[in-house]
């Protein structure tokens, strides 16, 4: 009887059980395939000369096993070691930036730092200015050559005092000599 259906409709059933007609014609060959491809079962149902495919369960002799990516001729590899090189010069670049930052910031505070001894310095020069309080005849020298002391004074010379008890522990006056000041010891 089925194969009286089939040559009604034209068609030659596939298999002994289930025959394939109408517009599902170009599913028969996937049928086909599917079967001589390793398909255990195609479980369907012949409904008004139509084929309604339920499932389909693969069977797999063999496994396929893919090749570790290093193998492969795709461009892993080269793909792989571009984006870590491209990784490290992100990295140094970053290093770099933060390097300059830094030592921006060193110049800056350099900069500050010299500023304000310049105005120290100004301030202590603007004191040379001041009217003097007595003179006062060197008696001693204490060989001393600090920064901040009045150099290049002998015995017998006369310096003018312009301020007392300056320095640490108040032990030293502010001087003048010529055009310089500076601090001299008041034993002196």
């Amino acid at each position: 009887k089925r194969h009286q259906e089939s040559k009604s409709h034209g068609t030659t059933p596939t298999t002994s059980m289930f025959m394939i007609s109408g517009p599902r014609a170009a599913s028969a060959t996937l049928l086909r395939q599917a079967r001589t491809h390793g398909c255990v079962r195609v479980l369907s149902k012949v409904t008004s000369n139509e084929v309604q495919r339920r499932s389909f369960f693969f069977r797999s002799n063999t496994t396929v096993k893919e090749e570790p990516f290093w193998r492969r001729n795709d461009g892993t590899v080269e793909i792989m070691i571009g984006t870590g090189l491209l990784g490290l010069l992100l990295v140094d670049q970053v290093l770099q930036f933060q390097q300059e930052n830094q030592r921006e910031n060193f110049l800056l505070e350099l900069n500050h730092e010299h500023h304000v001894l310049q105005r120290q310095e100004q301030a202590e020069t603007t004191n040379g200015n001041l009217p003097a309080l007595f003179e006062c005849i060197i008696r001693q020298d204490p060989q001393l050559d600090g920064t901040k002391t009045l150099n290049g004074v002998g015995i017998g010379d006369v310096v003018q005092v312009l301020e007392e008890a300056v320095g640490p522990g108040g032990q030293y006056s502010t001087c003048r000599f010529k055009d310089r000041t500076g601090w001299f010891p008041t034993a002196c």
